[in-house]
């Protein structure tokens, strides 16, 4: 952290983890449908090697190693059909890296530039 042109310690310590997602899958698992419990209780046991994905990490390299089962894990709350048309972004707290990047959110440079060249005629503002 930078305060009056000191880099100082952060005064927090980052701990990255999904245990939210994973309380959603086990929640899943209850599901009467059995293609969405099964679906939950496979993505469950195949991230049953990877504990600290659920109790959290302070290590922010550990993203590209685990880089695999978290899109999985993202994939839950960012299925693949919402990729072209939302913008949103998963980051760590205070912090610019996306470990699921949306095709839009990607592009969002090249939109907000041809959103303020076309905005006077295409749009009134009140």
């Amino acid at each position: 952290m930078i305060y009056d042109n000191e880099i100082l310690p952060f005064p927090a310590v980052n701990k990255i983890s999904f245990f939210k997602i994973f309380e959603s899958l086990e929640s899943l698992t209850l599901d009467p449908d059995p293609n969405v419990s099964g679906y939950a209780k496979n993505l469950l046991g195949s991230l049953a090697p990877y504990p600290e994905l659920r109790e959290g990490f302070t290590d922010k390299s550990l993203l590209i190693t685990y880089e695999k089962e978290i899109h999985q894990l993202l994939r839950v709350i960012f299925p693949d059909v919402l990729l072209q048309n939302e913008i949103k972004a998963v980051t760590p707290p205070f912090d610019f890296i996306t470990p699921r990047d949306l095709k839009r959110s990607l592009r969002l440079p090249d939109l907000v530039s041809s959103w303020s060249t076309t905005a006077s005629t295409k749009m009134t503002f009140m």
